[in-house]
């Protein structure tokens, strides 16, 4: 039986399933003379889920800790459609004898029915909650030192793993996927603290991407709001040679990347996959903020990176193969120890094609935006962007054996950058730009000299009164209707780079 996969940022499906009956749970109970009411509770949660089979039952623990000491006997076996919760303001958690799962969910003729775990805290075990071709919700349900805390087995059935408030700390991995059966992953202001990686999803692992012939995952991943601090690894990791994805893009929509190795990494060839990334914060990541690889993509699929802010990573946006078209726009890339993004095609397969409209690249160690060709044809257009006082050059380009690039700047200011603005690129590739150093000469409407920026000492590189950059861009039909900071653009013609001054009315 297949699994419900659309609406996947409806997370009211989370919500328990209709009370048949509730079954009560409590230290102080008695599995041989309670009954399960509240007034005679069981003494274990394994004498209550032998009760509650039916869909719709409610197992309500009391606050303490349920153990193998105390009876439980691990793994619990979770009925399709039944809730288990805590309940009371202190603490209720589970806790194994070290070994094994604490809670399995695998798979029955009912797999689609929604079972629910609610208010607990998984701890003293290998594994919290082993998934196979179920579905399940974690609703405010933490995993505490765990080696994984959420298994899914992916080799042959489809799996579901829903939650509101899931909690990953210090595990190994907060969610292993593993296998190339569909998975629906929708999560909720969930948080993955101090993991190695907080989410992996693998798939044919340890085979060779240039050799492997697969007909790719079937994912159908949504993150809205969650949080990924300090894993020693990636926050979300895929790799395997599975390169395509054949659900929707993987959706990342308000999350915070901080304190990561990687904040997102996709591993070759697995970029091939279309992502969208919105409204989110890589800060502080010691590698990437982003990493994506790919291999032999779908020139024709798109990839979205829009309104992030990328702040003191290693790199900011690091993309590499990328056969799907990146759209990178309206994002700020600032403070990266080395490059803000750096673009390379290195693979002997069609043109890598990365778009950048609207993005504010500044004060980074290394270029704004380094390109690389290494083997066939990089495509980088660069729109109506403001790349200034990084700490290497504005726009780098580098060939080597036989790569080349196409390369465009349109609507650009490029100013203040320490070894120069443009580096070898052509005057003939800019067009309708200031270039502070006077590096896309004075043809096709470009200006050089200072662009006017409001206070670039203090990181406004908004435009003042009087800026040579007012009303100098052309409407390019990729530019957008927005900019930076989500103004209008075309208030008459627009201004150059990322910022629009028509709409700030000062």
């Amino acid at each position: 039986m297949r699994l419900l996969s659309a609406g996947l940022c409806v997370f009211t499906l989370l919500a328990a399933p209709a009370v048949a009956g509730q079954v009560h749970v409590s230290n102080a109970g008695d599995d041989d003379a309670g009954t399960g009411t509240a007034e005679a509770p069981y003494r274990t949660l394994t004498r209550a889920l032998a009760d509650a089979q039916e869909p719709g039952a409610w197992i309500v623990l009391a606050v303490g800790a349920y153990s193998a000491a105390g009876g439980e006997r691990f793994p619990l076996d979770l009925p399709a459609g039944v809730r288990v919760s805590g309940s009371g303001s202190g603490s209720c958690s589970l806790e194994g004898p070290g070994g094994g799962a604490l809670f399995r969910a695998t798979s029955s003729d009912d797999a689609a029915n929604l079972a629910v775990l609610a208010g607990l805290t998984l701890r003293g075990a290998k594994i919290g909650l082993e998934l196979r071709g179920r579905a399940v919700a974690l609703n405010d349900v933490t995993c505490s030192g765990l080696e994984i805390g959420v298994r899914v087995d992916l080799a042959s059935e489809p799996s579901s793993l829903r939650g509101d408030g899931f909690r990953a700390v210090e595990c190994g991995t907060g969610i292993h996927a593993a296998g190339t059966s569909e998975l629906v992953l929708a999560l909720d202001g969930a948080s993955f603290e101090r993991c190695g990686h907080g989410i992996l999803l693998e798939a044919a692992a340890g085979e060779n991407p240039d050799t492997f012939e697969g007909t790719g995952v079937d994912h159908r991943v949504a993150l809205r709001r969650v949080t990924f601090l300090g894993c020693s690894g990636a926050g979300v990791h895929r790799r395997g040679a599975e390169s395509e994805n054949r659900g929707a893009p993987y959706r990342f929509e308000e999350c915070l990347f901080q304190g990561n190795d990687v904040g997102i990494h996709f591993e070759r060839p697995t970029a091939d996959s279309p992502i969208e990334v919105r409204r989110s914060r890589f800060l502080s990541n010691s590698g990437f903020g982003i990493m994506a690889a790919g291999l032999d993509g779908d020139p024709g699929a798109r990839s979205t990176i829009a309104d992030n802010e990328f702040r003191w990573n290693g790199v900011g946006l690091h993309l590499v193969n990328t056969q799907v078209t990146y759209d990178v726009r309206r994002n700020r890339v600032t403070d990266s120890v080395g490059n803000g993004l750096f673009l390379a095609n290195f693979v002997n397969r069609p043109t890598a094609t990365v778009q950048l409209a609207s993005n504010l690249i500044a004060d980074n160690g290394g270029s704004g935006v380094y390109c690389l060709a290494d083997s066939q044809l990089l495509d980088v257009q660069v729109l109506h962007s403001t790349i200034a006082n990084n700490g290497y050059a504005g726009v780098l380009r580098k060939h080597r054996h036989s790569g080349k690039s196409n390369l465009s700047i349109r609507g650009c200011i490029v100013a203040g950058n320490r070894i120069g603005d443009l580096h070898k690129i052509e005057a003939s590739e800019v067009f309708n730009s200031l270039i502070e150093d006077g590096g896309g000469g004075t043809e096709n409407g470009n200006l050089e000299g200072p662009p006017g920026f409001r206070d670039a000492a203090l990181r406004d590189y908004s435009l003042d009164r009087g800026s040579p950059c007012l009303n100098r861009g052309a409407e390019d039909a990729p530019l957008g209707e927005l900019d930076l900071l989500g103004n209008p653009r075309r208030v008459g013609p627009p201004d150059l780079g990322a910022i629009e001054r028509a709409a700030q009315g000062s």
